[in-house]
């Protein structure tokens, strides 16, 4: 989608060079290879694999090297825009979300400084451009609200058609369909951080924030609505179907993983509004089921991908991590709370499914040893909070040492430990609090949330949740 325009005659300019070529072009140039040979590698086999793999890690450290020697004050031309945005879909491959809402950062100033949110008359060239601004975007949108952070581009500023015309040439025409679709997502998003998580939105009154969320739920049915149809149409067309390990991801998945993204949008948007009074939940009911549906569909996707790890990969890092995946944070709460079985059985079976991908997705590997460590978390306050109400006058020692592992660990992702009403105060369960303490505030909530997924750009490679675990027991 991005720079795919005379792609070949740009790989000739660099590698049969009859002239000087600019550092930009490079980039673009290796950053194009990269993500090819990462495409192939995925579906080839044997000496072609390993090939391709020696190839990719060649164009790797070129980009790295290309974007390391950018001028800090880019040009503002279109080749810019290319290598910034190329530069940040590989930060979110490598699991640098910070380095890549930098960069986008970068190309959405750009893209509004060389006038592409306000492109009138379609042209060849122009469609060009729409591609990059649509491309800045959607990225903007999603990793402001994943960052805590306003977004650069605002949508009152934008003139320019909304979503990607016919006369734009994509390689696949459901590539249309599918971009129009986040488009209209990162809207949404956009709409979600300035109204409800933004430092402006969190002063604002409980009533107007949740009458934000009311009508922030409707859009977003009435999205589902329009897209009805062709999801039904997807499912029928591939009911049945498991992907191979040679089979490339097909676009197919892709259309059906926008529902996953419906309902952990929604969850997001549901846990500003408070539970009714006397709830033995912090969350509302429309958020846990939110949140539940959003499970069951990732599970679903994951089965319908079969052996392709790299499709696996794929869904896990463009659904669940660069947007951030509100039902983990909630579930974890809820199971804290409520003791709930069913759901910790859930958020098992999550952690299982992100095992496959990662081999090849550092950032899917990262994500797993946190998950893993918040259902360890919860199995053990599960567990130690049923031994304490069966009989509280034993296992003082045993629970002091369950409650100093839930506080060291907890407090390696970030939360501070707080002591547990339930549990009658010093020498029990302090960390256990978490859900009856923080998740009550909405403002702390999202802080605490921002900062585990911030946890996806940390060496955890120390931090080992099954030792832990061992050790707990």
């Amino acid at each position: 989608m991005v720079a795919t325009d005379n792609f070949a005659e740009r790989c000739s300019k660099v590698y049969f060079a009859t002239e000087d070529y600019s550092i930009l072009t490079w980039g673009i140039v290796n950053a194009g290879l990269y993500f090819l040979f990462l495409e192939r590698a995925s579906v080839a086999e044997g000496a072609q694999k390993a090939q391709l793999l020696q190839y990719q890690s060649v164009c790797r450290d070129n980009l790295e090297t290309a974007l390391t020697n950018l001028p800090l004050l880019l040009p503002a031309r279109k080749e810019s825009v290319e290598i910034l945005l190329l530069g940040a879909f590989y930060a979110i491959e490598i699991s640098k979300f910070s380095l890549a809402r930098d960069l986008n950062s970068i190309a959405a100033t750009l893209c509004q400084t060389l006038g592409y949110h306000r492109l009138r008359s379609p042209t060849p060239e122009s469609e060009a451009k729409v591609v990059l601004f649509w491309a800045a975007y959607i990225l903007d949108k999603a990793l402001s609200l994943r960052s805590g952070r306003a977004p650069v581009i605002q949508d009152y500023d934008i003139t320019v058609h909304r979503g990607l015309g016919p006369g734009i040439n994509l390689p696949d025409a459901s590539w249309r369909v599918v971009l129009n679709l986040w488009i209209s997502y990162a809207n949404f998003l956009g709409r979600a951080y300035e109204q409800l998580y933004s430092p402006a939105a969190l002063a604002r009154p409980q009533e107007q924030r949740v009458e934000s969320a009311r009508q922030l739920v409707q859009t977003m049915v009435n999205l589902a609505k329009e897209q009805e149809p062709l999801m039904r149409h997807t499912r029928e067309k591939i009911r049945g179907t498991k992907f191979d390990a040679n089979k490339p991801f097909t676009m197919d998945l892709a259309i059906l993983s926008d529902e996953l993204l419906h309902w952990s949008a929604l969850t997001l948007i549901y846990r500003a509004i408070p539970s009714p009074p006397g709830s033995p939940s912090t969350f509302n009911q429309e958020c846990i089921h939110a949140a539940r549906r959003a499970f069951a569909l990732h599970q679903e996707y994951m089965e319908m991908a079969g052996d392709n790890v790299a499709a696996k990969a794929g869904c896990i890092q463009w659904n669940l991590i660069c947007v951030p995946f509100t039902p983990v944070i909630i579930l974890f709460c809820h199971i804290v709370e409520t003791s709930d079985e069913d759901d910790l059985r859930r958020l098992a079976d999550f952690v299982e499914s992100l095992q496959p991908a990662c081999a090849v997705s550092e950032a899917v590997a990262k994500l797993h040893r946190i998950c893993q460590v918040l259902h360890n978390v919860a199995s053990l306050y599960v567990k130690a909070k049923a031994q304490r109400q069966q009989d509280p006058q034993q296992r003082d020692q045993d629970m002091a040492m369950v409650g100093d592992n839930i506080d060291m660990y907890l407090s390696q992702l970030g939360f501070m430990p707080q002591v547990d009403p339930a549990f009658g105060g010093e020498g029990d369960l302090p960390a256990a609090g978490f859900a009856a303490g923080q998740a009550s505030e909405l403002g702390n909530w999202f802080s605490g949330n921002t900062h585990i997924l911030g946890l996806l750009e940390e060496d955890l490679s120390e931090f080992e949740p099954r030792m832990w675990s061992m050790g707990g027991q």
